[in-house]
């Protein structure tokens, strides 16, 4: 190879290096720019929060606080259950799973109750003649206490644990 040629073959591989060099150059600056993109919103999203604190504070602690009404609603309601309820789920059980299950049909009514301002003491879903998505929320809170009632008065036969489970012959291969 003659000296011509082998500097050609150096140029152009010095060439190819700087080439690839200004491109990871690049995608260094990039990286650094979205780095510093990112490192600009974490501050303002810091900052945000440390103007807010106190707020956000107050709000955790009044969520909490509904959730703790929320949790003793049901029980409250065991106490002495309004009409409504009674006409609704009957009386609460004495089993803790179907209480269970009861507690979870007052939550619903309740709820609906609440969005919906529902003051009267014999309805629990107050009267049908209301609205359209009024009329879907009850229906959907009708299947759930539908539901609830149907489990709540299911009799309960415990699967003995001690006995291996055995399925039917079907006169499969």
């Amino acid at each position: 190879m003659s000296d011509t040629e082998t500097r050609k073959a150096l140029d152009a591989d010095i060439e190819v290096r700087k080439r690839r060099r200004r491109r990871r150059i690049d995608r260094h600056r990039h990286a650094e720019r979205i780095v510093e993109e990112h490192e600009r919103h974490y501050q303002a999203l810091c900052d945000w929060h440390l103007d807010h604190l106190q707020q956000l504070v107050q709000a955790r602690w009044h969520a909490r606080a509904l959730l703790d009404r929320q949790e003793r609603a049901p029980d409250e309601m065991m106490v002495s259950p309004p009409p409504y309820l009674l006409a609704e789920l009957d009386a609460p059980p004495r089993s803790p799973e179907a209480r269970q299950i009861w507690r979870h049909g007052v939550l619903a009514i309740l709820r609906f109750r609440k969005d919906y301002d529902i003051q009267g003491p014999d309805h629990a879903l107050g009267h049908s003649s209301v609205g359209a998505t009024h009329r879907l929320r009850r229906s959907q809170v009708e299947v759930l206490t539908d539901q609830a009632r149907q489990l709540i008065n299911l009799p309960c036969d415990p699967v003995p644990l001690g006995e291996p489970l055995s399925a039917p012959d079907l006169g499969l291969p």
